[in-house]
């Protein structure tokens, strides 16, 4: 079995262990580049996207803190970003191990959001597609409450 057909197989053993899906959701790998990513359809047809962080690519303090400021963007502007869900255990990240490889691989649910490529299918845009991914930039750099504090204080 391969590494993605193993991870594969986990994901789908493990993801209604750790969050409340009734029904087992159909999961398909999307992509893997520095993590691997998800697409989980729910029985009730809801889409997300599942996140699977390598061992070691990340400190749990990084992944919390990202996923914190995307709440805080969220909460505060009107740019538009995945929901991020928690787990059985009122978690946002979760914990995987894969049988025979080392380490625990840190996971994270997000709701899905249709889209494409920069560019994809328009031509003449790019001037104004990097002016609007400036300004969603500097919204998000310049938002959030949490900038400064300490995780779990």
């Amino acid at each position: 079995m391969t590494q993605k057909e193993l991870i594969t197989k986990t994901v789908r053993e493990w993801i209604c262990k750790r969050y409340p899906f009734y029904e087992q959701p159909d999961v398909n790998l999307i992509k893997y580049s520095e993590n691997y990513a998800f697409f989980i359809q729910a029985q009730d047809d809801t889409q997300y996207v599942l996140r699977v962080n390598r061992p070691g690519y990340h400190r749990r303090e990084e992944v919390l803190s990202e996923l914190l400021w995307m709440q805080e963007i969220r909460k505060d502007t009107s740019l538009v970003l995945p929901k991020v869900y928690e787990g059985r255990d009122g978690e946002l990240l979760q914990w995987m191990t894969i049988p025979g490889r080392p380490g625990n691989y840190v996971c994270c649910l997000f709701s899905f959001l249709e889209g494409g490529l920069l560019g994809q299918g328009r031509r003449n845009r790019q001037k104004e597609e990097m002016y609007e991914i400036g300004r969603i930039l500097a919204t998000g750099m310049t938002t959030g409450s949490w900038m400064g504090k300490r995780l779990g204080s």
